[in-house]
């Protein structure tokens, strides 16, 4: 997720789109607010569940992106950098919520187990 958002803020130079200023301002933004919250994920993996939601509506937004902030795109090097970046995103932060649930559910089990164990004197 980091490298797809890092990947998005540069796309309207790499790509060749930035002479249109609404998708570019929108890919720079969503880029970086991407990779900030993909690194904020590196260090509350555990209690990131809002910030997994929130990448999951910024990998959407980042599909939807072309058509809604610059209108009718024709370009399908815009369509297609979008949509890669936008699928990633999202894709990703769905693998890491359904790994990040499984670790609470495990945690919890385990918390559980413990404290029906019967004590041995």
């Amino acid at each position: 997720m980091l490298i797809s958002g890092i990947y998005l803020a540069m796309s309207p130079w790499v790509v060749g789109f930035s002479k249109l200023q609404s998708i570019t301002a929108s890919n720079l933004i969503s880029g970086i607010s991407a990779s900030i919250l993909s690194m904020g994920l590196i260090f509350t993996h555990n209690r990131s569940l809002g910030l997994l939601m929130s990448l999951q509506f910024l990998g959407a937004w980042i599909v939807a992106s072309p058509w809604v902030a610059a209108g009718n795109v024709d370009t399908p090097t815009i369509v297609n950098s979008n949509l890669t970046a936008g699928i990633l995103t999202f894709l990703c932060s769905i693998l890491v919520t359904r790994r990040s649930l499984r670790q609470i559910l495990f945690m919890r089990l385990e918390a559980e187990a413990q404290r029906n164990r019967p004590e041995i004197y």
